[in-house]
């Protein structure tokens, strides 16, 4: 894909999106043959744009730093011993 050929279609995905919400940021990355390509584009109200942008990765790093925590501090369940349980008491 050309830069020319994203750059249409993210111009009529804004468009779309842009009819029905007020704020839309899209980012978006290819590569080609000899490197990554990216392309950032949006519409409505710049500073509402960065807080989602900013509220994205602020979101994702609380939710890894979550999982790495319940990880830790959540004991693994015991081993399956296999038939113990039908032994009499």
């Amino acid at each position: 894909m050309t830069l020319d050929e994203a750059r249409e279609i993210l111009g009529k995905t804004i468009s779309t999106l842009g009819e029905h919400f007020d704020h839309v940021q899209i980012l978006t990355s290819w590569a080609d043959q000899t490197d990554t390509q990216t392309l950032y584009k949006g519409c409505g109200n710049w500073y509402a744009r960065q807080g989602m942008a900013h509220d994205f990765i602020n979101r994702d790093i609380a939710q890894e730093n979550a999982i790495q925590i319940a990880d830790k501090i959540t004991p693994a369940p015991p081993p399956d011993d296999g038939d113990e349980w039908k032994a009499p008491v």
